[in-house]
């Protein structure tokens, strides 16, 4: 088990997805700059990332993330979590998330995710890979 790589998602989490600001020196400190993302057949590169952050941080007010589980391997952590995010309109949306995350050189360099929509608005099923 690898509890640094375990803790560095942990923090990505806790720093960047669940900020209310897109600060892209925070984001360069847990995401590598090769950083490739697939979230539901939705491919983002580091710089496609930093624009899905600051197009979801300008509709949502807060996000929670509850980790239902979370495990480390070597250069892989996998996470099963929820998503509670409250958007500006005050709706609630409730996502359910499977993800593999790859880590080199101390910082995330992949992730692979499958989402699922439990509450909300037809139109949230993309809060996770939406850009402008």
């Amino acid at each position: 088990m690898n509890i640094k790589n375990k803790q560095l998602v942990k923090d990505a989490f806790t720093q960047v997805v669940e900020s209310t600001i897109v600060d892209e020196k925070n984001i360069a400190d847990f995401f590598h700059s090769k950083y490739q993302q697939n979230v539901d057949g939705v491919k983002l590169d580091y710089s496609g990332f930093i624009e899905h952050m600051k197009a979801q941080k300008s509709i949502v007010s807060n996000i929670i993330v509850n980790f239902r589980n979370i495990v480390a391997e070597d250069e892989l952590v996998f996470t099963n979590h929820d998503v509670i995010v409250t958007k500006n309109d005050g709706s609630i949306a409730k996502i359910h998330v499977l993800a593999e995350f790859r880590i080199a050189e101390g910082k995330i360099i992949s992730c692979d995710e499958l989402t699922r929509l439990e509450q909300g608005a037809p139109e949230d099923h993309n809060i996770g890979s939406m850009i402008e």
